[in-house]
């Protein structure tokens, strides 16, 4: 009796080549109704996609801060402020070293009204000039003395108002700003751009008791909105 044997059927083949047609078939299908949707789509619908892109974009944008100016990176202020004449504050910028700067408090009438200045005046008295004052060697020898009443010049505003500028600190005149005498409007510049009135270097032994009694940038920010409210 002869047995056949067996022989590989050619049907599995077949069928996954069908498999395989069919589901790049399917592909073909999907990716042409992908297409179409895409072309059914708006114009109006298109530009307001951009638009939240775009939106999206900007509110993810975090802009860096401003790059501080050389006063800022330098110079601490600290301020003085006159209880008993609001309006009549002063500023001392303290640098690294020690030296100060020293200059009107943003809350002092001629910066806050922006007054115009006629003219800065380091004559205090009939024998005192501040821009007369002459330094000499590392001993500072020459440097007019401070105490914190020490007149550092008066100020003559147009259309009246006459103010006289106290240094508030203990320490020796090093020189006065000379660049005032001829261009005032100065004053209204940050102190690296010539907005101060004269330079002093501070009594080594109230140095500390100096940044203590005035008032450091946040505190004088908080007197000023009480200052503010009450107004």
């Amino acid at each position: 009796m002869n047995h056949e044997l067996p022989t590989d059927s050619p049907e599995p083949e077949v069928k996954r080549r069908k498999v395989s047609e069919m589901n790049k078939a399917q592909s073909l299908e999907h990716a042409v109704r992908e297409t179409e949707e895409k072309r059914s789509i708006p114009i109006e619908d298109s530009e307001a996609i951009e638009n939240r892109k775009e939106l999206h974009i900007l509110n993810s944008f975090k802009p860096t801060p401003a790059f501080p100016n050389v006063t800022e990176r330098y110079l601490t202020p600290y301020y003085y402020v006159n209880e008993e004449s609001p309006g009549d504050d002063t500023c001392i910028w303290v640098h690294s070293n020690r030296i100060c700067l020293i200059s009107l408090a943003p809350s002092h009438d001629i910066i806050k009204m922006q007054k115009n200045i006629k003219c800065i005046n380091f004559k205090v008295t009939e024998k005192l000039d501040r821009a007369s004052n002459k330094v000499s060697g590392k001993s500072k020898h020459g440097a007019q003395p401070l105490q914190p009443s020490s007149t550092i010049c008066s100020i003559e505003c147009e259309h009246g108002g006459n103010y006289s500028v106290k240094c508030n600190m203990t320490g020796k005149l090093m020189e006065i700003n000379d660049a005032l005498l001829k261009k005032p409007e100065l004053l209204f510049e940050p102190p690296h751009r010539g907005g101060y009135l004269a330079i002093a270097l501070p009594n080594i032994n109230r140095f500390e008791i100096l940044t203590t009694e005035l008032l450091s940038q946040e505190r004088y920010n908080a007197k000023m909105a009480i200052r503010q409210t009450a107004t």
